[in-house]
Order: structure tokens, then sequence, then C-alpha cells
């Protein structure tokens, strides 16, 4: 290649390049912005993760109690493990209901200035700024789209948050029974964690790409078509305008399906981590049990762990700021 052949491609991939980092820039922007902040946020998070932590101390307190019952001891050596099983029974309702509670009032009043925001930016542009997004794409984008930004603090940040909380503190107490029993739940975490974030979001990138624009081109259809249904109405192929957008929301319905189907085989799967990991530690641990070095009500304590732990690791996709901006690049603009 030639340095004047050489110039002219720099020339050209720069503006590309330039295009691609602004529309990183407006991604990490939009997710800064959708994130809340404050005492409300917090109490959301901290309530969050106690509550997991109490799903977990719940299952195990359980197991326990039920094994250590079977050896018919004094009801006096049962009373501190009853009572902890209905303390944690109770902390992770109440718990639950104060985290939702304060997540989605913090997730809405931060969703406000997102669209506050997204306003702002719009009516620095428009409409010459907006190249040819039509307006039922437009009209998607700022209420649809935007409001999936919600699920960023309600179904990713907080759910990583308490389930990391959680699985430290669950494999800290199983290796305090036993050690081996610890790395087989901190291995099944692990697989289940990969399993339920990052195989689900590289699966289900593609599809919402796809479904983001044809859901706006849908938009589009469905506006033009009301504006100007006298004139379809008069040269009579309504019939086939109508048609032609129900084939396209069939396609953006099974491209949704297709996603939950896969969301539903992830969970599966990972419910099979679970099991696998029980079976782990039984295995680890029946040798100890049998020679009496280790304890059958604290071994089935154990046990118990990775079915309360392992599903928390299915987490919902994060929203993309994409979807609110794509196409436009008036998502990360303004001043």
């Amino acid at each position: 290649m030639t340095r004047e052949a050489r110039g002219a491609h720099d020339a050209g991939s720069g503006p590309t390049r330039q295009r691609r980092g602004g529309r990183a820039g407006g991604d990490a922007s939009v997710l800064r912005l959708a994130m809340p902040h404050g005492a409300g946020w917090a109490k959301a998070v901290t309530a969050g993760a106690l509550s997991a932590v109490c799903a977990v101390a719940l299952l195990a307190a359980s197991g326990y109690l039920i094994t250590r019952a079977a050896e018919h001891p004094p009801i006096l050596y049962l009373t501190l493990v009853m009572v902890g099983v209905r303390a944690f029974a109770l902390g992770r309702a109440a718990l639950r209901y104060v985290d939702r509670l304060a997540g989605h009032d913090a997730s809405f009043r931060q969703l406000a200035v997102v669209r506050t925001e997204m306003y702002r930016r719009l009516s620095s542009i428009a409409p010459a700024g907006l190249g040819s997004t039509g307006r039922g794409d437009l009209l998607t984008r700022l209420v649809t789209d935007t409001d999936r930004l919600q699920d960023l603090p309600i179904r990713v940040v907080g759910p990583l948050v308490s389930a990391g909380v959680a699985a430290l503190l669950s494999v800290v107490a199983v290796a305090f029974v036993s050690v081996p029993a610890a790395l087989v739940l901190l291995v099944a975490l692990a697989v289940a964690a990969l399993l339920g974030s990052v195989v689900t979001l590289s699966i289900a990138r593609r599809s919402d790409e796809q479904t983001a624009a044809e859901r706006g081109h849908v938009a589009d259809l469905v506006l033009d078509t009301v504006r100007t249904l006298d004139v379809f109405a008069a040269y009579g192929t309504l019939d086939e305008r109508l048609d032609h957008i129900a084939r396209l929301d069939a396609r953006v319905t099974a491209a949704v399906r297709r996603r939950g189907t896969v969301e539903s085989l992830v969970g599966a799967l990972v419910g099979l981590v679970g099991g696998g990991a029980v079976i782990g530690i039984l295995a680890v641990g029946a040798p100890a049990v049998v020679t009496g070095a280790l304890d059958g009500p604290l071994w089935a304590l154990a046990v118990f762990v990775p079915l309360a732990r392992v599903e928390g690791c299915v987490f919902y996709k994060r929203p993309r700021p994409r979807d609110a901006t794509r196409g436009g690049g008036w998502g990360g603009g303004g001043g």
C-alpha cells in the first residue's frame, strides 16, 4: 500500500474509530446516569445482601436441625437452632421486602433523572441531529428502551452484590466445617456464575440488538399507518400493510421467546450445577463422617448450602443503553 493510500485509509477509518469511541462513551454515560445513589440505594443493597445471607442460613440451619433431631437429643440442644430457623425465616422475608421497596423507589427516582436528561439531550439536537430516525422508533427508545434501564440497579447490580456477599460468607462458613467441601462449593459457584452471567450475556447480545432495531421498525410502521390510514384504505392496501406489520411483530416475539428459552435452559444448567455440588460435598465428606472425624449434622449443614446459594448466580442480562440510543448517536451527546 502506498503512502497516499495509507493516508486515505487512515483518514477514512479515523471517523469510524471516533464514532465507536463516542458510542462506547455514550453507553458508559447512560449506565452511570441510570445508577441511583444515596441512602435509599444503600439501604436496598444492604437489605438485599442480608436477605441472601438469611436465605442460605435458613436452609443450612434447617438441614442441621432435621439431622440433629434424628439423633433424639434433649430438646434443650435444639432450642437455639429452632429459634435461629424462625429468625432467619422472618429476617429473609422482612429484608427482602425492604430490599424491593427501597430498590424500586431509588430506581424509579433515578429513572426520572434519566428521562429528563434524555429529553434535554434530544432537545439540543432535534430535529436535524436525528438523521433518519423515525418517529415511532424514537418514541420506542424514549419510552420502552429507556424504561429498561431500571433493570440495571434492580436486576443486575443489586443481585450481584447480594450474591457475592452471600457466596463469600457461605464458602467461609463451609470451610469451618470441611475445607474440601468448601473447595467443591467454590468451584460450583464459579461455574454457576459463569453460566448465569457471562454465557447468558454473550448469547442474548445479538438477539437484543436485532429485536431493538425490529421493535423500532414496527413502531415506525404502526405510527405511519395510523397517520395515513385513510390513504391505505383508499387504495385498498390496508390489509396488506397490517399483515406486514403482523409478520414483523411475530419475528420480534419469536426472538424474545428464543431469548427466554435460552435463559430458562441456563437456569436449568445452574440447577444441575447445584445438584452436582451437593453430590460432590457428599462424596468428600462421607468418609470423614463414617470415621467420626466429622460431625453428621454439621456435614448436613454444608450439604444444604449449595442448594440455597447456586441458584442465586442466575442474573438478568445487563440492559444495553444502545437500545435507547441506537442509530441516532444522541445518547451520549449534549453539553
